[in-house]
C-alpha cells in the first residue's frame, strides 16, 4: 500500500478480487541489490514468496508450494543472493538469480 502524508491511500496490491490476492502476508523485505528497488512478501497462506516492483506490481514468484517442500514463510531475510526463509521450526537458504 502507498500512502499520501495526509492518509490518502494511493495504491495496494492484492485486492479480494485479484486473482494475484495475497493470503495473510506476514513479512516483507526490500530487495535493494534488483535494478529498481523492489520487495519480497511473505505470503503465508499461499505458500510463496512474491516478488513486487516498487510500484507495486507482481514481477513474479520466488519459491511457492511446487517446490520439494511446502513452505509456509513467516519471516525473511536477504543477504546479497541469499534469501533465508523461517517456516514453522527450521531455515531454508536459496540462492537467487
Amino acid at each position: 500500500m502507498e500512502v499520501a502524508v495526509d492518509g490518502e491511500m494511493l495504491q495496494s496490491f492484492g485486492t479480494a478480487r485479484d486473482d494475484d490476492q495475497l493470503r495473510w502476508p506476514w513479512y516483507v523485505v526490500v530487495d535493494q541489490d534488483s535494478d529498481t528497488d523492489a520487495f519480497l512478501v511473505a505470503d503465508r497462506n499461499n505458500y510463496r514468496v512474491l516478488h513486487l516492483s516498487c510500484d507495486l506490481r507482481p514481477t513474479g514468484v520466488v519459491i511457492d508450494d511446487q517446490g520439494p517442500t511446502r513452505l509456509s514463510p513467516s519471516r525473511l531475510s536477504l543477504v546479497g543472493d541469499r534469501l533465508l526463509i523461517g517456516h514453522s521450526s527450521c531455515v531454508d537458504v536459496f540462492t537467487l538469480r
